[in-house]
């Protein structure tokens, strides 16, 4: 183990925390179908049952192990496997067996509490096991007809969910990674920390998406942000990170921009900045792949963000 990296039992636990996540877009899981997913370092199935509720399952069947999302079928309010037609209902519990006379105690997939929210597949994980104790957010501006809907951007690289979510509160970087405006520090309105939930309230001056902007963002758990900007175009998106694997993390961007504002009649310019914030985010990612994980780093009296967040955010990275 290198100096300065964590123990096994806290890596994993800080590759793996406890809350919500997406797993898909509900546009791409239509009613009947079923679809393969790798994350938590699982192999895993989604499916959409006839009456349109969204269920993730481990992925291989308990009686041989065939992958339910390979060739599963889903009948009605269950998932057949396409190996033997042993059939699962949405609590994971095997409820038919064509060729047997009883079902064997033991029957039984991993159900993994599933939710959908706002055009959103959002799984719960807890190595503890441990039932939700709140809910995934909404974002508002997704059924309001004054609104486009998502524009989306997928990116997968080496990292933690942790070491990525840090740069809300980091804003020192801003100046020397993003090259804000520049001064001691960026101009910050408030801080939050409350419960599930943090929240940061900027006042920048960011060059790449036009300048000036306010833009509040509220952590939900460890891994869904909601985020609102206005100034140099008008946003709102959830911003999400789930992992794939010990060493692998998927963020995916959502956008929501108006059709058109005051400011903005075609809505142009809205997009633009919403396009530029991915850039944005492009510009940390080299950063994350080769920086390593300091459990307790060296910080300075500009750095009192981070060091409260890494407070709030082991209410979800405990070792279990």
């Amino acid at each position: 183990m290198t100096k300065g990296e964590p123990e096994m039992g806290e890596k994993r636990s800080l590759a793996y925390p406890e809350g919500w996540f997406q797993v898909a877009y509900a546009a791409d899981l239509g009613v009947g179908h079923s679809m393969p997913l790798h994350y938590f370092g699982q192999e895993l199935v989604l499916f959409r049952t006839e009456s349109g509720v969204p269920q993730m399952l481990d992925g291989h069947c308990v009686h041989i192990g065939a992958h339910l999302g390979h060739g599963g079928q889903v009948v009605g309010e269950c998932i057949r496997c396409p190996f033997h037609a042993w059939t699962y209902a949405t609590d994971g519990t095997c409820v038919d067996i064509p060729y047997a006379e009883r079902i064997p105690r033991g029957a039984h997939q991993r159900a993994w509490p599933t939710i959908e929210r706002s055009g959103i597949v959002f799984v719960w994980h807890s190595s503890s096991g441990r039932e939700p104790t709140w809910e995934p957010p909404t974002l508002d501006e997704f059924d309001d007809a004054t609104w486009d809907g998502y524009r989306c951007q997928q990116y997968r690289f080496s990292s933690m969910v942790q070491e990525i979510v840090e740069n809300i509160f980091d804003t020192p970087h801003g100046q020397f990674v993003h090259h804000n405006a520049q001064g001691t520090a960026p101009a910050v309105a408030t801080f939050d920390f409350a419960g599930h939930t943090a929240t940061a309230d900027f006042r920048l001056d960011v060059p790449l998406v036009g300048g000036k902007t306010s833009h509040v963002t509220t952590v939900h758990g460890p891994a869904i942000t909601v985020n609102r900007s206005v100034g140099h175009g008008t946003k709102s998106f959830f911003t999400t990170y789930t992992p794939v694997d010990e060493h692998t993390v998927e963020t995916n961007f959502s956008f929501m921009t108006p059709r058109s504002t005051p400011d903005d009649p075609t809505g142009e310019r809205s997009v633009a900045s919403a396009i530029a914030t991915t850039k944005l985010f492009e510009q940390d990612i080299p950063i994350w792949e080769h920086k390593t994980y300091r459990p307790t780093p060296l910080l300075c009296d500009g750095d009192t963000m981070i060091s409260r967040y890494r407070v709030w955010v082991r209410q979800f990275t405990a070792a279990s």
